[in-house]
């Protein structure tokens, strides 16, 4: 794990454009591409809706779990130990 030490209001200015750089890397350019090729096909040869930024990042992140979904579809829920606290939370308030 890297630690990395903030020293200063130029440290937080850049620690902000690091972070700034890296949704508009993750999120923004890939949205704006979606939101390209969706109107470059649906509303330019199908005649559908045009979609701006904000449904560009929708449909990105509805992408990126339909990904997830298909790749990794194994979900699991564990409530043993939840049940198992609340039996003891139980047994310590009854008299």
């Amino acid at each position: 794990m890297h630690i990395f030490e903030i020293k200063g209001v130029s440290g937080l200015i850049a620690f902000l454009a690091a972070v700034a750089g890296l949704l508009a890397l993750a999120i923004g350019i890939p949205a704006l591409f979606m939101m390209v090729v969706w109107n470059a096909l649906v509303f330019e040869a199908f005649h559908g809706p045009q979609i701006g930024w904000a449904q560009g990042v929708l449909l990105w992140l509805a992408a990126l779990i339909l990904l997830k979904l298909a790749l990794k579809p194994h979900v699991s829920f564990e409530f043993s130990k939840m049940a198992q606290e609340s039996s003891e939370v139980k047994k310590r308030l009854d008299p």
